[in-house]
């Protein structure tokens, strides 16, 4: 799986403070954002994506008779993002950066939550384009 991600800023819609997510560069990065496009490829609609042929051959890989999927998720203006990092501030930019080791969730059994280890930033950003919200 590859995953593309660019330094953002993010703002509290109530104060207007601003912060510099830095997930650019080579950063660490768990991402936890929906899939906004979801296509099947197979040899019946191959050409039904140009762009993931190209990518395919960039890498060697051959799609000769192979059921794929293409997913996309990306952060849209105006989205509800969670992100977990670590706060600085350097010339008065305040900046959220990947910690220096990664996370540990533990261990909730009555949430059914397992032990993980999240590495760099962790983004979470859910499609809400479907739920009514209104900003207070």
């Amino acid at each position: 799986m590859q995953r593309h991600v660019v330094d953002f800023y993010i703002s509290d819609f109530q104060s207007g403070l601003r912060a510099l997510v830095k997930t650019g560069y080579g950063a660490r990065v768990t991402p936890y954002v929906d899939d906004s496009i979801v296509i099947d490829v197979n040899p019946a609609n191959k050409d039904m994506s140009p762009e993931f042929l190209r990518w395919l051959g960039e890498r060697k890989l051959s799609s000769d008779d192979r059921i794929m999927q293409l997913k996309e998720g990306y952060i849209k203006e105006g989205s509800t993002v969670s992100v977990m990092g670590v706060v600085q501030r350097n010339d008065n930019v305040l900046m959220i950066v990947p910690p220096p080791e990664p996370l540990t969730t533990g261990c909730q059994w009555a949430k059914c939550i397992f032990p993980a280890s999240l590495e760099g930033i962790v983004l979470r950003c859910e499609d809400t384009s479907k739920i009514d919200v209104i900003p207070v």
